[in-house]
């Protein structure tokens, strides 16, 4: 039967200018313990031939593109045929959220919230927050893996935080 899905890459990071030709390794769990191994075409899109059994699907990232904070989900995709194809394999980009509060010991006023990747120093993104509130909220979406620092500027600067992104 056939065993098919798809490899999905929202942001790429910087350092990787586009899709890899990723190997896909399809891992019997039965006593046979065979391997197949495909490679995905351009769209992100692959295929195996498999008989009915347990099965583990797995997506080969090469370590330069993993540092450079490109990850996917599930590491690894369980799987069973019995009788029928399994065409829904799907590995996604892990991206996350980071967000946080801002306390101010008076009224916040405007602030500059920056989120610098520790291992990628081109990787810097800002946010500017105002109001007259003692505290204020911030969300940075689509981050990659990794340990950032984050800086929270006024005129009365707070020191940076390291936060680890998992």
């Amino acid at each position: 039967f056939s065993v098919c899905g798809q490899i999905s890459i929202i942001r790429f990071p910087d350092t990787v200018k586009q899709m890899s030709k990723y190997k896909v390794v399809l891992s019997s769990q039965d006593k046979d313990k065979s391997l197949v191994t495909v490679e995905m075409d351009a769209h992100g899109s692959f295929c195996f031939k498999a008989k009915p059994g347990t099965y583990k699907v797995q997506v080969m990232v090469p370590e330069a593109e993993t540092r450079a904070g490109l990850t996917l989900k599930p590491q690894t995709f369980p799987l069973t045929v019995t009788d029928r194809p399994v065409m829904d394999v799907a590995f996604v980009q892990f991206l996350a959220s980071v967000s946080g509060k801002v306390s101010c010991l008076d009224t916040c006023g405007d602030l500059l919230v920056t989120l610098q990747s520790l291992s990628r120093q081109g990787e810097k993104r800002s946010l500017q927050l105002s109001g007259k509130v003692n505290s204020m909220t911030f969300t940075f979406d689509n981050v990659l893996p990794g340990k950032y620092k984050s800086k929270n500027w006024n005129a009365t600067s707070c020191g940076p935080h390291t936060l680890p992104v998992f």
